[in-house]
């Protein structure tokens, strides 16, 4: 239901788009540029209610390239048996446009207590669009992913099982 809900809004929004451009051009005599400043217009009035996620997609993203568990190097740790950790919880992340948290993940040897795989997980809320219309019960982004692992392959687990890495969880 939530999705013919978003549909509809964005099909409002795209029409709404559409008669601001024609209303901004009704005095042009030109029809060539008339069409053309209605369409730039447009076009540029389309993706506003998501700007905000399409900033700060760019930002999380780079969050995520820089500090994430890209970085980490799985293949040190192939068929080890670590204790996982996490050092504290999700804290948030200054200077982002959307609110961004991170938290710290360690897997240490179980013998010497020394990290061997260590990143840092993002999570990121969606922008004002989403919040306002109210349909998310996490409020995640419309545009990207809300955490950098993703599912599947990408994911923590994902590279876990590719190593042949186990984890103990309680020590």
């Amino acid at each position: 239901m939530s999705g013919i809900l978003l549909i509809g809004v964005v099909l409002l929004w795209v029409w709404m788009a559409v008669v601001i451009g024609q209303m901004l051009t009704s005095k042009f005599k030109d029809s060539w540029i008339k069409s053309l400043v209605t369409f730039v217009v447009t076009a540029a009035l389309i993706p506003l209610p998501v700007a905000d996620e399409i900033v700060g997609g760019f930002q999380f993203r780079k969050l995520c390239e820089q500090h994430g568990r890209k970085e980490v190097d799985y293949a040190r740790a192939k068929g080890m048996t670590l204790i996982a950790g996490r050092v504290g919880g999700y804290q948030p992340v200054d200077g982002t446009l959307l609110a961004v948290s991170a938290s710290r993940h360690t897997y240490l040897d179980p013998v010497s207590n020394i990290p061997i795989i260590e990143y840092i997980d993002y999570r990121v809320d969606g922008g004002w669009f989403i919040h306002a219309l109210g349909i998310s019960e996490t409020n995640s982004p419309l545009t990207f992913s809300p955490s950098c692992g993703g599912y599947g392959d990408i994911s923590s687990q994902g590279w876990l099982d590719r190593y042949q890495i186990k984890v103990i969880y309680n020590r």
